[in-house]
């Protein structure tokens, strides 16, 4: 990856209504990148996908791909492939002719167009679907036809709107690792639309988190899981979302509202502010040792464990664990009282307005 290929400069959509979708982004993509937008529905990560295609004209600002201002360009001027989350296919043609039509709608001569739906899906592994109608396929294979059908084109970027929201899991997970193989292969500059945080996570070269149409953190999946710029992202990104124990610091520590022991909080102003913890970050402990709380409720997920503790400040904390791991466990039914003992790599600083402290 090098170069900014695809680029957006203050891109906004206001509608008709006075709605505002998209305020105003800056957002660049190097070619052969894979950047995933990803935030809760009414974010604008649609309607930003959908500026870039040409589906929708921004009301402000500038898209430029490779150099070249498309900003009010139609899409079939743009050199985009798409795939959304509804496969689109034509159900009275063959797969072939459903791949080969955007060949067709070009101009593109029937020999080149035969010898190209035939190298793509050869790439695809689905050379056997070619004859077949789209009812007789399943929902994987709908979306591997509708991933065909944007790269014969050969297009310079791909755009994809939730493409495996309709999915089954099994399914789903097989086709995302198809997916990135796939662009991996071809390097194709992505930017793909997703609500599902660890689809996000997988995939991506970059995750871009959106809110109320801004973009609230953009970078590697690890960096925004790890260091996220705000309680939103936080809370949105990791399932569960981050922890949160409000209190006040002063003369090197933080002492937590809901009771317990000071914690080392070296360089953080006095007054107040708010720890942030990651599940797997707290511990149970016995009482005394460590922010006092009762046990509220579990959940067994197979490889891990979730347990809630209801804090004295009213708060709710939740603690992952490996199933497996039962060491220096205590008891740990609806009601006990456990203390919760926190990791001091996994804390996480944030003002009372949820900005990070860190990044100040």
């Amino acid at each position: 990856m090098s170069k900014d290929f695809l680029v957006l400069d203050q891109v906004a959509k206001t509608y008709a209504d006075g709605t505002v979708a998209v305020r105003g982004i800056d957002l660049r993509i190097a070619e052969g990148e894979f950047v995933v937008l990803l935030g809760p529905s009414g974010c604008g990560k649609t309607t930003t996908l959908r500026m870039v295609a040409g589906l929708e004209l921004a009301t402000g600002g500038t898209i430029r791909l490779d150099g070249k201002d498309v900003t009010g360009l139609p899409p079939s001027q743009r050199d985009v492939g798409f795939v959304f989350q509804f496969y689109a296919l034509y159900p009275h043609l063959r797969v072939a002719d459903n791949i080969a039509f955007p060949l067709v709608a070009t101009g593109v001569p029937p020999r080149e167009r035969k010898e190209r739906v035939a190298a793509v899906a050869e790439s695809l592994g689905i050379t056997g679907l070619l004859d077949r109608s789209p009812r007789q396929l399943s929902g994987g294979d709908r979306q591997r036809v509708s991933l065909a059908r944007a790269m014969v084109r050969r297009p310079r970027v791909w755009l994809m709107d939730e493409p495996l929201g309709t999915l089954d899991a099994d399914v789903r997970d097989t086709l995302r690792d198809f997916i990135r193989e796939q662009q991996l292969a071809h390097r194709v500059t992505t930017l793909y639309v997703t609500h599902d945080q660890e689809e996000a996570m997988a995939l991506a070269d970059r995750v871009v988190v959106m809110d109320a149409g801004l973009i609230q953190q953009a970078g590697p999946p690890a960096a925004v899981y790890d260091r996220p710029a705000n309680r939103f992202v936080a809370t949105f990104v990791g399932s569960p979302g981050m922890n949160f124990l409000p209190g006040a610091s002063g003369e090197g520590l933080f002492v937590p509202s809901a009771g317990g022991p000071g914690i080392a909080a070296a360089g953080l102003p006095p007054g107040p502010a708010i720890l942030g913890i990651r599940a797997e970050h707290l511990r149970l402990t016995t009482v005394g040792a460590g922010v006092p709380g009762t046990v509220a409720g579990g959940e067994y997920l197979g490889a891990w464990r979730l347990v809630h503790v209801r804090l004295g400040d009213g708060s709710l904390a939740v603690v992952r664990s490996p199933s497996s791991d039962r060491s220096d466990r205590p008891a740990s039914a609806i009601g006990d009282a456990v203390g919760l003992a926190i990791a001091p790599a996994g804390v996480r600083w944030f003002a009372t307005d949820g900005s990070s402290l860190e990044a100040r």
